[in-house]
């Protein structure tokens, strides 16, 4: 309430994002157990700096099966923009998301593929 006013509300920021890539975070941790993400940004960072090639989506449109099926590479990168104090230039780690917004497919995929190697399977 601000002068016995409802504004509308205005959604985004860290109050928007911790929670929903906590949550993504525990799902990707879910199907893949036996692999300890820990502190989420050592890991992505781990992941940038040995698998860039493949690292960000690539891809600028997906086709309808891939709705289903998933898109590959870790994160989608920024396209740009501010917030107020920093600005976020595409494809450059910026202090506002990082290196960008997590996918979730992608990074499940990834980890399931680097738990298996590490488990000899």
């Amino acid at each position: 309430m601000l002068n016995s006013v409802i504004p509308p509300y205005i959604v985004g920021g860290t109050s928007l994002t911790t929670p929903l890539s906590a949550g993504m975070t525990t799902t990707v941790q879910s199907t893949v157990p036996t692999f300890t993400i820990g502190d989420l940004a050592p890991t992505l960072y781990l992941l940038y700096q040995y698998y860039p090639s493949i690292f960000y989506v690539t891809q600028t449109t997906a086709p309808q099966q891939s709705y289903l099926t998933g898109i590959l590479g870790f994160m989608f990168q920024s396209l740009g923009g501010q917030n107020g104090v920093y600005w976020v230039l595409q494809g450059r780690w910026n202090p506002v998301n990082g290196l960008g917004q997590i996918n979730i497919y992608g990074l499940n995929s990834v980890l399931k593929l680097i738990n298996s190697r590490q488990l000899g399977q």
